[in-house]
């Protein structure tokens, strides 16, 4: 998002450690102070390296990795795989896929990562209505983007190498997906706002009710059209809604993703000028870029 700070918490330079940020003290979920759990702030599988320490209590902990895996497992697995990206499974190192023959049949065929040409679908919403105010009578508008983020470690794009290859596209899962989202918003205001976040979204990642959709959304044009191998994520104020965060999230080269997690409520908020709490929210997005240690956070080897 154009003029605002970045708080990247998966980049694509190479490194090869997590990076441990300390524990709150409790669940960033449900409050419960025996949590015992790390988070991922954007989930290991999209390259995350940035973990909450004790972040988050084991049932807490399940929840998220259900609907994460319904993501991750399901329609971003193809993709993930070719792009050689983190996961906690045996890496396989082809993958099974449709190739066109010359009579115009079809043969399964495993296909190698680096000849398996890669097509990303990412669902595309409307900005979220909560920040535009419109109203959807009909129910939101909602399309999928198709592109395609094949290219390896080099630059190189994936040429497949045994003909026409249809690439199956599974059931894309808009409602975990959305919560993906939003539980990666809610880590990203926790950690660089603390006490001074008040979340809005928790019900809906651990449950998804109420309906909190209007609170996600993705952003009309995107400003920052750089290739991603991995996620990162974005703090500051909605413009819209002055005393509410706005989270931007980018998954690999797709879509520009909008979330309002909660607000911003620091000690006094209510007397202060627009000025000045406008600075005190820079400021502390500028510490929690300065608590990060100056090394690369993504890590393509894995």
């Amino acid at each position: 998002m154009a003029g605002e700070t970045m708080v990247r918490t998966s980049r694509k330079d190479a490194v090869n450690a997590e990076i441990k940020l300390p524990a709150p003290g409790r669940c960033i979920y449900c409050g419960d102070p025996n949590a015992d759990t790390d988070e991922h702030i954007i989930p290991r599988g999209l390259n995350g390296l940035v973990v909450w320490k004790d972040a988050s209590c084991k049932r807490c902990a399940a929840i998220t990795s259900r609907f994460e895996g319904d993501v991750l497992g399901g329609f971003l697995k193809k993709p993930r795989t070719a792009l050689n990206m983190k996961s906690y499974r045996k890496k396989a190192k082809t993958i099974r896929t449709q190739v066109k023959q010359d009579d115009g049949s079809f043969v399964d065929v495993d296909l190698p990562r680096n000849e398996y040409p890669v097509l990303l679908a990412l669902p595309v919403f409307t900005v979220p209505p909560v920040m535009s105010g419109e109203k959807f009578d009909q129910g939101r508008p909602l399309r999928i983007a198709l592109q395609n983020p094949a290219v390896d470690l080099d630059g190189n794009p994936f040429v497949p190498q045994q003909g026409m290859t249809i690439q199956e596209i599974a059931p894309l899962r808009i409602g975990s997906f959305m919560r993906m989202l939003a539980k990666i918003a809610h880590g990203t205001a926790a950690t660089t706002f603390g006490e001074e976040y008040e979340p809005l979204l928790v019900d809906y990642i651990l449950t998804g009710e109420p309906d909190m959709s209007d609170y996600i959304g993705t952003e009309e044009e995107d400003p920052d059209a750089e290739q991603w191998l991995g996620a990162t994520a974005v703090g500051s104020v909605a413009p819209e809604l002055p005393d509410h965060i706005l989270v931007g999230i980018k998954i690999l080269n797709g879509p520009a993703y909008l979330v309002v997690p909660g607000k911003f409520r620091p000690k006094g908020w209510q007397a202060m000028a627009p000025a000045a709490f406008q600075e005190l929210l820079d400021n502390r997005v500028l510490e929690a870029i300065d608590r990060l240690p100056e090394r690369p956070l993504f890590d393509p080897t894995a």
